[in-house]
């Protein structure tokens, strides 16, 4: 299991096969770098060589890509939200999104979830459909008025 250290510590990150895979192949491409992300050089003395891609590097080809496909104002930090909403849409489960994103407060996990127009109407009409059923009745009604 991979680990990284964050400001309380070193931590343990438990990875699904899949993920594992993409890590062990890019590890197979310099195996003698501790690195696991590298990029082979193109041009120059150093032609052919594996190096580590720096945070520079990762920017610079983001932003080329970002303005190949003509999106704007995309951060890489967005990639961090999709991964949030699209784990909370699935699964449903704002603990298991907090601990996704290593958050040790479920405030800060909410700042990440974004809910779409689509999902509160169909909220909406599941409430609607389920008081309009059959069957349902209420067990308390509110009067506008209490003094009537």
């Amino acid at each position: 299991m991979p680990s990284r250290k964050k400001k309380k510590g070193e931590i343990t990150v438990r990875l699904p096969p899949a993920e594992l895979e993409i890590i062990q192949a890019e590890l197979a491409k310099a195996p003698a770098s501790p690195y696991v992300f590298t990029y082979e050089v193109q041009a120059g003395d150093a032609s052919g060589e594996r190096r580590a891609i720096t945070a520079t590097g990762l920017r610079r080809a983001h932003s080329t890509a970002c303005k190949t496909a003509g999106i704007e104002e995309f951060r890489i930090h967005g990639f961090r939200h999709t991964m949030a909403t699209r784990s909370m849409r699935s699964s449903r489960n704002p603990k298991l999104v907090q601990r996704n994103l290593d958050h040790a407060s479920i405030t800060s996990t909410a700042r990440y979830m974004h809910v779409m127009e689509d999902e509160v109407l169909e909220a909406r009409s599941k409430v609607t459909t389920y008081w309009s059923s059959p069957g349902v009745i209420p067990l308390l009604r509110k009067t506008a008025n209490k003094n009537k």
